[in-house]
């Protein structure tokens, strides 16, 4: 069971409260895991989440598929901005992480834990450069 992905209504009327799981010491450290997930997901909701989406208690077990949509053009300018769609919550979420330059008409391939941004424009310049973001390590390279 994945507590983090539970409505904190539910979690507080069906989780934190049953018998079985208040009389066993166990489940304290559990329970209140769960709770913080719950409250940053829900104090979360418009604003930026770690790469990571949260905690860990609201991961799946295997990632589903997620589209990252990297930089691109947004109020006009070109951005430095990730966003992440997850499909199983039906929602778009911004990644705190962000490239260090804005990059827009830019390429992307996805290979093993790598994300790699080729050529692209800051408004400045074209870069004819490619930078690789290693999703294990959540750190970008040229």
């Amino acid at each position: 069971v994945r507590m983090g992905l539970m409505t904190s209504d539910y979690f507080i009327n069906n989780v934190k409260s049953n018998a079985l799981v208040m009389e066993n010491e166990a489940c304290t450290p559990i329970i209140i895991n769960a709770m913080k997930a719950l409250f940053e997901f829900d104090m979360n909701l418009d604003g930026p989440i770690s790469l990571e989406l949260i905690h860990q208690l609201t991961r799946p077990r295997l990632p589903s598929a997620i589209l990252l949509a990297i930089g691109g053009w947004s109020s006009g300018s070109p951005t430095n901005k990730i966003e992440a769609y997850d499909a199983n919550a039906d929602r778009w979420v911004k990644v705190a992480l962000e490239d260090e330059r804005p990059r827009a008409y830019h390429g992307t391939a996805v290979l093993d834990e790598f994300v790699y941004c080729v050529g692209g424009y800051d408004s400045v310049e074209y870069f004819n450069s490619v930078r690789k973001l290693n999703l294990i390590t959540q750190t970008w390279h040229e």
